[in-house]
């Protein structure tokens, strides 16, 4: 269930959602100064950042106790508070009807001159390159493919894991061609979440055997059946091995699906949470 400071969404982890936030808040300006053209080209190549997990675009960490930017904020920060972004589009997704009104409130307390009315209204009457969408990702993928994205940043952020599904979903709808460039997804995927547990989810079983599992157990491995889009994982991953060993190979197994899309998948690892870049060069 949700929990809401304020407006902020309530979360834990200091090396998982802070540090996340921060990288992405210095990741989004660095990459949009590249794929704009920078200087050189007066900020004049189309880009976009698209945020497919928005939530309220504030975080409130529990064991810090302070609310920080999201990654929606950090998005919708440079659009709006940086020179030379006129030709950066925000295409902020959000489903969930809670989050989306939390998410409301704080572009109009943090950034009152975007108007909410133009970036919820159709796309063709939209001068602002501000786009919200309170959609689920089918809707979102049909009214993205409707804007000029140029270079584009897909993040997926959900609140535990991303399906296959999605991946493929928009990857399909975004890259036509064999080695075409001009997209980058930026998924962050938990690790250790998925050894050691977390709130309700249980940890994965030790074992491939279905008829040991704990029916907790089961729901679990169900979820990674799901992130993966396949049940080949399970062999190398349900096993004895140290935890840390099994971590470092689930993103290694990751990152092989991934290569189905990009030639460049970067993980960027960070204990005890893996933030993982990944990334087609432009």
């Amino acid at each position: 269930m949700l929990e809401f400071v304020g407006d902020a969404v309530c979360l834990s982890g200091l090396t998982g959602t802070r540090l996340k936030s921060e990288v992405i808040g210095d990741y989004y300006p660095f990459w949009w100064g590249i794929t704009s053209g920078g200087k050189s080209k007066d900020y004049r190549y189309s880009t976009a950042i698209v945020e497919l997990n928005a939530a309220t675009g504030e975080v409130y960490v529990k064991e810090a106790q302070e609310t920080n930017l999201g990654s929606a904020g950090h998005a919708l920060e440079l659009k709006v508070s940086s020179p030379h972004t006129s030709n950066l589009k925000a295409v902020i997704v959000e489903e969930n009807d809670e989050c989306y009104d939390h998410l409301k409130n704080v572009i109009k307390r943090r950034w009152p001159n975007v108007s909410i009315t133009e970036a919820e209204g159709p796309v063709d009457q939209n001068s602002s390159n501000i786009y919200l969408l309170n959609k689920t990702l089918d809707d979102a993928l049909e009214t993205i493919e409707k804007l000029d994205l140029g270079n584009s940043i897909f993040f997926f952020d959900p609140l535990r894991s991303v399906e296959w599904i999605a991946i493929e979903k928009t990857a399909g709808r975004r890259i036509k061609d064999f080695y075409q460039t001009g997209t980058e997804f930026l998924i962050f995927l938990f690790t250790s979440d998925w050894f050691l547990g977390r709130d309700d989810l249980a940890s994965l079983p030790s074992t491939p055997e279905k008829d040991e599992w704990t029916e907790e157990e089961k729901k679990t491995v169900s979820e990674a059946d799901a992130l993966f889009g396949t049940e080949e994982w399970r062999i190398p991953i349900l096993n004895e091995k140290p935890v840390g060993d099994k971590e470092r190979l689930l993103v290694e197994l990751y990152k092989n699906n991934l290569h189905k899309w990009f030639r460049y998948v970067l993980p960027l690892l960070s204990c005890p949470e893996i933030i993982s870049y990944m990334k087609l060069s432009f």
